[in-house]
C-alpha cells in the first residue's frame, strides 16, 4: 500500500470535526460480587442493587471462593465477567460474555497443580480496544503476575512485582495511572509481608511506583483497585487492608503517589479488613466499591464517593453471601478505539494517524481495526464510521 500523501494529511487535520467526550457510561453497567473462601462457590451480577443474578463458575461443592473482575474482553462494547477460584482448586480462570453469560475463555493461569488460588483483574494493556486478563498467584507461590490477551487468550506478559521468594501471593488491579492511554498494572502484596503496592507500566513493564499503603508493620496483606475517581485522566489507586486491620480505605494520587483520601467504612472495631473495587455508574462518575464482612457475618456491599461519602441508592442486596467475605468488581470506563492516540479525546490527529497507519507499506498492526487478521478497506470504513460516531 502507498503511504498517505502529506496533502491529504493536512486536509484531514483542518477538516471541521466535532470533538467527542469519552466519558459516556456503559449502556449496561453492572457490579459483580464473588464469595470468598468458606462461602458458597457463587458469584452474582447486579444490574440493579436489589436484583442479584447468581451463577456458579466452579463446582457447587467448592468452598474456596470466587475472585471476580469486569472488563470488555471481546471488544463488543459490553463488559464481560472474569473469575478465578480461591485456594483449594487449580488456577482455572474463566471469562463469561457480558451479554449472555456464555463462556468465552477457559484456561489455567499457572500450573494446574498449584492450588493457592488466583486473583484476577482486567485492563487494556496492549491497546487493541479490548480488556486483557490480568492474574496474580495466591499464597503458596511467588508473587507471579501474568497478562493474557483478551481476544486470543495468549499469554503476553509475565513478571514478579515483588521479591520472587515472597510466598504470600499478589492481588491485582489495572488502570491508566500515568495517563498514556494504556492500562497499567497495580499489585498488592498478600499476607506475610508489609502492605506494599507496586505499579508497573502497562507498555514497558517498568516500575512506576512502589509504596506502603498502610504502616509497614501490618502483615495482613493489601487489596487494590484503580479508577479515575477525580476525572483528571489518570487512575487513582484504591486500597483496602486484609484481615487483622479495621476497614480503612485509602486513595492515592498516582503522580506522587501521595495519600489523597482516607476513610473508614463501618466500625473501626471490625478487624476483618475491606475489599475494594471501582464502578462507573450511569452518571459517568467513577465510584469506590466496598465489600465488607461485618462482625455479625452479614455482608455489606455499597458505593462510596471519592471522599468516602455514601452514595444514595448504592447499597446492594447481598444476603446470599452472608457468612463469608466477598470480592467486588464494577464496570470500568469504556475504551474508545477510535481514540487512536490514546489521549482521552477524539480529534483530527486520531483520524490522520490511523489513515497513515492504514496506508503505510506495510500497514501497521493496529490498522486491522476489525481484528479479523487482515487489513482491508472494511477496516478503514469502520474506523472512519466509529470516529464520526464518537465511540467505540
Amino acid at each position: 500500500m502507498k503511504c498517505i500523501p502529506p496533502s491529504f494529511r493536512r486536509l484531514v487535520l483542518v477538516a471541521p470535526l466535532a470533538l467527542a467526550a469519552l466519558a459516556t457510561a456503559p449502556a449496561s453497567a453492572q457490579i459483580v460480587v464473588g464469595a470468598d473462601e468458606g462461602g458458597q462457590s457463587i458469584a452474582a451480577r447486579y444490574f440493579a442493587v436489589n436484583s442479584p443474578m447468581p451463577f456458579s463458575p466452579y463446582s457447587p461443592g467448592f468452598q474456596g471462593g470466587v475472585r471476580v473482575a469486569v472488563g470488555d474482553v471481546n471488544g463488543d462494547g459490553v463488559a464481560d465477567i472474569i473469575t478465578g477460584p480461591g485456594p483449594g482448586a487449580a488456577p482455572h480462570v474463566k471469562v463469561f460474555d457480558g451479554t449472555n453469560n456464555q463462556l468465552i475463555h477457559s484456561f489455567f493461569a499457572y500450573s494446574p497443580s498449584f492450588a493457592g488460588g488466583v486473583f484476577v483483574a482486567a485492563g487494556d494493556i496492549n491497546g487493541d480496544g479490548a480488556a486483557d486478563i490480568i492474574t496474580g498467584a495466591g499464597p503458596g507461590a511467588g508473587p507471579h503476575v501474568k497478562v493474557f490477551d483478551g481476544r486470543t487468550g495468549a499469554e503476553i506478559r509475565s513478571f514478579f512485582p515483588f521479591a520472587p521468594n515472597f510466598s504470600g501471593g499478589v492481588r491485582v488491579a489495572a488502570g491508566d495511572v500515568n495517563g498514556d492511554g494504556f492500562a497499567d498494572i497495580i499489585a498488592g502484596a498478600g499476607p506475610g509481608g508489609g502492605p506494599q503496592v507496586g505499579i508497573t507500566d502497562g507498555t514497558s513493564n517498568t516500575v512506576l511506583h512502589s509504596f506502603f499503603a498502610y504502616p509497614p508493620t501490618f502483615s495482613g496483606g493489601v487489596f487494590v483497585a484503580a479508577g479515575d475517581i477525580d476525572g483528571d485522566g489518570r487512575a487513582e489507586v484504591v486500597t483496602g487492608p486484609g484481615d487483622g486491620a479495621p476497614p480503612q480505605v485509602n486513595v492515592f494520587n498516582p503522580e506522587n503517589p501521595a495519600l489523597n483520601q482516607s476513610f473508614f467504612v463501618g466500625s473501626t472495631d471490625n478487624f476483618r479488613g475491606v475489599r475494594v473495587g471501582t464502578h462507573m455508574g450511569s452518571n459517568g462518575i467513577i465510584a469506590i466499591l466496598i465489600g465488607l464482612l461485618l462482625p455479625n457475618d452479614v455482608v455489606d456491599v455499597h458505593l462510596r464517593s471519592a471522599t468516602g461519602g455514601a452514595i444514595r441508592g448504592g447499597d446492594l442486596s447481598t444476603a446470599l453471601f452472608n457468612g463469608a467475605h466477598v470480592f467486588v468488581a464494577g464496570t470500568p470506563r469504556p475504551t474508545c478505539r477510535a481514540d487512536f492516540n490514546h489521549d482521552g479525546t477524539l480529534n483530527p490527529d486520531d483520524l490522520a494517524d490511523y489513515i497513515g497507519c492504514f496506508f503505510a507499506t506495510p500497514s501497521c498492526d493496529r490498522a486491522d481495526y476489525n481484528t479479523d487478521g487482515e487489513t482491508n478497506p472494511d477496516d478503514l470504513a469502520d474506523f472512519i464510521g466509529a470516529f464520526f460516531a464518537g465511540c467505540p
